[in-house]
């Protein structure tokens, strides 16, 4: 027998330390009660909306590719298929040939889909900001913190954060 088992041993130990069963079950009670809150409820409703694709739009001068969204949301073309038909019904954008090429079709944004952005925007910066007036600064800026160290322990990637500081999350 090798010395390795002491040590997966005292790992296992230390983690039951840091979390016992108790805590994650808290900790999931509270996850599921957060996602109810109006501001998170909001944000989930923005996600399946095709936020991602309209603010991905705004940074681009309003147009882009279907590729350019795959490769941004890091989804597969159906998806990315999907959210543009639904966002298209809303006449949140539109669908065009590209001038150059014309086997090829480019997305853009109308002004529909950029009220609706702004919109949606402040919507949840009046949630967050009636929740984080609450909490106070201390306890806001340590929210904040804790959210992104979950993120950063579950793999999150940098522009899933950057994407969602730019949404108001």
């Amino acid at each position: 027998m090798s010395d390795n088992g002491g040590k997966d041993k005292s790992k296992k130990n230390q983690v039951m330390r840091v979390a016992s069963g108790e805590t994650i079950y808290e900790m999931i009670e509270m996850i599921q009660a957060v996602s109810r809150l109006p501001l998170h409820a909001r944000l989930s409703e923005m996600a399946r909306g095709g936020f991602s694709v309209l603010h991905f739009l705004e940074q681009n001068e309003g147009v882009a590719y279907p590729a350019d969204l795959c490769e941004d949301m890091d989804v597969s073309k159906a998806r990315v298929s999907m959210a543009l038909h639904m966002l298209g019904e809303k006449g949140l954008i539109v669908k065009e040939e590209d001038e150059k090429d014309k086997r090829r079709i480019r997305i853009r944004i109308t002004e529909e889909g950029i009220r609706y952005m702004q919109k949606s925007r402040l919507e949840v910066y009046e949630n967050a900001k009636a929740i984080f007036s609450h909490l106070g600064e201390r306890d806001a800026r340590e929210y904040i913190r804790l959210m992104k160290r979950m993120v950063e322990l579950s793999g999150g990637d940098s522009r899933s954060s950057r994407r969602a500081s730019a949404d108001g999350g």
